[in-house]
């Protein structure tokens, strides 16, 4: 982390974020060699994150990423990727919520997740109720969840456990999702394709430890926590054009304004508790999902009997 004072007055950075990353890059070039920031060797330095003090105001300075704007620039040798940008900053020693969680968000937009909320309907979040906090919707002081961590490639392999319908009725554990041995289960709808890019469920136990901590201690005021176990419905269909993107992330053209199918949905979105817990049965009678689901212990073993078709 470095500190710096811009050479000019804020106004001059307001709509030219290339600037002040240049002028960063350059005042410390001497210092620190930024090709080592290079993690996946393409040439471009990963992302950085440039934050300024929050009485820069919301009005150009809300915490966003973005691709860096001049394809020319080099430093030490490489290019410069992802940028983030915002006026986030920690509001204590005890209080610093909102900060992380605003430019882990920014981040999640660096590695290829889209946003979770929506961008044509009154009600911008993506997911509702208890089980609905994931940290690419509306949620600050949340964890990801599955789904991003599994398209981020944070699971292992024996973390990822898929159901295979000809096998029938199966068992899996589940591992509390706010620790390393956090897993999933994925109920896949027809073939399952190796990078995930596909249409499948995904469950997990989800808790208020860890990276969740924050939505117990500081929740939103739309934000009730929760914890147990939860199941999404994703279609990670991609579109290939000048870049390769989710066919039905929010606000593209293919989600009917927002209102048809979707990347990810959690199943019954309804604002109430929608974690399920020991003894549930999920089934066609919840809205969203058409398979036989039941939860036979305290929130950690999924008995699957079926998986039949699916619906939004």
């Amino acid at each position: 982390m470095f500190r710096y004072t811009t050479k000019e007055n804020q106004s001059v950075y307001d709509k030219n974020k290339v600037k002040i990353a240049e002028e960063c890059y350059d005042a410390f070039k001497e210092k620190v060699d930024f090709s080592q920031f290079d993690g996946n060797g393409d040439g471009k330095i990963d992302a950085t994150l440039f934050t300024v003090p929050t009485k820069a105001g919301d009005t150009d300075w809300w915490p966003c990423a973005g691709a860096f704007g001049d394809p020319e620039y080099r430093v030490d040798g490489v290019g410069v990727g992802h940028i983030i940008t915002g006026n986030t900053q920690v509001e204590s020693t005890g209080n610093y919520v909102n900060y992380i969680s605003s430019y882990c968000h920014e981040l999640g937009h660096c590695t290829g997740l889209p946003d979770y909320y929506l961008f044509t309907t009154d009600d911008s979040e993506g997911m509702h109720g208890t089980a609905g906090i994931e940290l690419m919707d509306t949620d600050a002081g949340s964890d990801f969840g599955a789904f991003s961590k599994l398209i981020e490639g944070w699971f292992r392999q024996d973390q990822v456990q898929v159901y295979d319908a000809s096998q029938g009725e199966q068992s899996f554990t589940l591992y509390n999702a706010q620790t390393d041995a956090g897993n999933c289960v994925i109920i896949p709808n027809g073939q399952l394709a190796n990078d995930y890019f596909s249409e499948y469920f995904i469950i997990e136990y989800a808790t208020n430890d860890g990276n969740n901590n924050g939505v117990g201690k500081n929740a939103a005021w739309w934000v009730t926590p929760g914890e147990s176990v939860r199941v999404y419905h994703i279609d990670a269909t991609t579109e290939y054009g000048w870049n390769t993107y989710f066919r039905y992330a929010s606000g593209s053209e293919f989600t009917n304004q927002d209102t048809g199918r979707r990347l990810i949905r959690i199943i019954d979105d309804t604002d109430k508790d929608n974690f399920y817990h020991a003894g549930d049965v999920i089934d066609s009678s919840i809205s969203g999902f058409r398979s036989s689901v039941s939860l036979s212990s305290a929130s950690t073993t999924v008995s699957t009997r079926s998986a039949g078709s699916f619906l939004l």
